[in-house]
């Protein structure tokens, strides 16, 4: 995915909710032909029928395997479907890319984003800077796992600024080339391992907010 083009493209959302809305918007904007696949039956949906109409294809009341052929491009999972998940699990066998929709925004995103994690402090520091840069004049906006979804904010951002993004374990677990221009790590006990079943899972998917980065990144780490 380093040389990012979805036209023409099948790619499945798997699982709607407000960063499966924004993923598929955003898909759908670039060209993608994009299938929707929700637990739920579509009647259940907000918004469905406003992205059918605009040519977005929706397979609801289950997840069959079907999805998968012919091959998608990817899959955008929500950050909350586990990886025991059948659909996952197969797209994951078949090497399918499994990603979350952050690593679609950063993808896209033309000015620079900010990325913060950690177990906590997460949202005040991101408001924080959220605020320091717009007092110093500079366009901020946050987004993640704290206010718009990413993949919505992501086109809305100028060359010159910043998208301030709050993202989790759940989200970091999903990305392959993640790569802020400017990340935080502000601690790691022990959470989530209901999700990740282990704790080297949960520091494992923390770290992927850094290790696509380079030596012209940086990476703060809170001692």
């Amino acid at each position: 995915m380093n040389d990012f083009s979805v036209e023409g493209k099948k790619v499945v959302v798997l699982g709607l909710a407000r960063s499966g809305e924004a993923a598929a918007r955003l898909l759908y904007d670039l060209g993608a032909s994009v299938t929707v696949n929700e637990y739920k039956e579509k009647q259940e949906l907000q918004n469905a029928e406003e992205l059918e109409s605009l040519g977005i294809s929706f397979v609801t009341g289950g997840h069959p395997l079907s999805l998968l052929e012919p091959r998608p491009l990817f899959v955008v999972k929500n950050p909350g479907i586990r990886y025991d998940n059948p659909l996952v699990k197969r797209a994951i066998e078949a090497e399918i890319p499994v990603i979350t929709e952050i690593e679609l925004a950063a993808q896209v995103v033309e000015g620079t984003m900010i990325a913060i994690t950690g177990s906590n402090g997460k949202t005040t520091t991101t408001e924080l800077i959220t605020r320091m840069i717009s007092e110093g004049g500079k366009q901020a906006e946050v987004a993640g796992n704290i206010g718009r979804p990413a993949s919505e904010v992501a086109r809305t951002i100028h060359k010159d600024g910043f998208m301030v993004t709050e993202v989790s374990s759940f989200q970091l677990k999903g990305t392959l080339h993640f790569k802020p221009k400017i990340a935080l790590m502000l601690n790691i006990f022990d959470a989530h391992l209901d999700y990740h079943g282990t704790k080297e899972d949960y520091v494992n998917s923390k770290t992927r907010i850094t290790t696509e980065q380079t030596e012209e990144d940086f990476f703060c780490l809170q001692c």
